[in-house]
């Protein structure tokens, strides 16, 4: 590791293990920097009072890993990238839950897949609100995944979005035409008066949304 490295993983320790102070006082926690599996090697992570999280780059394996520092009281989260590397899927049955969290914001890598979406959100049963950006995505995910998803691992949603690059549905294996048909098809997304739209902000865009409040 670059000094840079050796900081981040200082300051790691210091947040989340070794300062009892930091991790009884600090409630909003925002981090500029790239969190990998290698920058919490031999960091114990205990538990703290933060409510609000958010973080610059993290991988998916290091997130489940902090997931005892964040289970007491946070409830928002919010990752500018959550990538995956190798391939990695961790097994269901080892994975830690946090019940405070409500509100939940990310953005996926090109390697993200419906499996690796089916283990993270697996991490948040009391979730109301949830964003995922998938436009970096090689996968766009059809109807019936996204449904699945919700119905089984984000039941109490209220309110979504699902951000998705309109050019990639020439991967999907049938056109483009009928992968907005199968939405309306469907019962789900009919009882949750869901809406298209563009993203007016990024060209190519399409977010896919409801709201049940």
């Amino acid at each position: 590791m670059d000094n840079d490295d050796v900081n981040n993983t200082r300051l790691i320790n210091l947040i989340f293990s070794s300062n009892h102070t930091l991790r009884t006082s600090l409630k909003h926690l925002v981090l500029d920097m790239y969190i990998g599996e290698q920058r919490l090697h031999n960091i114990r992570f205990l538990p703290t009072n933060l409510e609000y999280f958010e973080v610059n780059v993290i991988d998916l394996k290091p997130f489940l890993t902090l997931i005892p520092s964040l289970e007491l009281r946070c409830k928002t989260i919010l990752f500018k990238y959550l990538e995956v590397n190798n391939g990695y899927v961790p097994p269901s049955s080892s994975l830690k839950v946090l019940n405070y969290c409500t509100k939940l914001t990310f953005k996926t890598n090109c390697y993200f897949q419906f499996k690796h979406l089916q283990v993270f959100l697996s991490c948040f049963p009391e979730i109301k609100q949830l964003t995922i950006d998938n436009s970096s995505s090689d996968e766009t995910l059809t109807a019936e995944e996204l449904e699945l998803l919700l119905r089984n691992q984000c039941s109490k949603l209220l309110k979504f979005q699902y951000v998705f690059n309109t050019f990639r549905l020439s991967n999907i294996q049938h056109n483009s035409a009928s992968y907005w048909q199968t939405f309306d098809q469907s019962k789900f997304w009919q009882n949750h008066n869901f809406t298209f739209r563009y993203d007016d902000d990024r060209w190519g865009l399409t977010i896919l949304e409801f709201d049940l409040r």
